[in-house]
């Protein structure tokens, strides 16, 4: 059995823009005392769903020390 435990720790943002999301992220991950040494970001559907939908969701996770 594997004794490797992953924390993930979520926080939802609504920014307007990916610039505006990028620099919140980085401003919560500093307030904690950390730097994010790698980021990953995705959109959450594809173009045809985001026409559907009204909007395109981008999900953030990054690696911090």
């Amino acid at each position: 059995m594997a004794s490797n435990i992953i924390k993930l720790v979520g926080v939802l943002l609504i920014p307007k823009t990916i610039k505006q999301l990028v620099s919140i992220f980085k401003n919560v991950v500093k307030g904690k005392g950390m730097n994010v040494k790698k980021w990953y970001m995705w959109y959450t559907t594809c173009s045809k769903c985001a026409k559907k939908y009204g909007k395109k969701y981008v999900v953030i996770i990054g690696k911090v020390e």
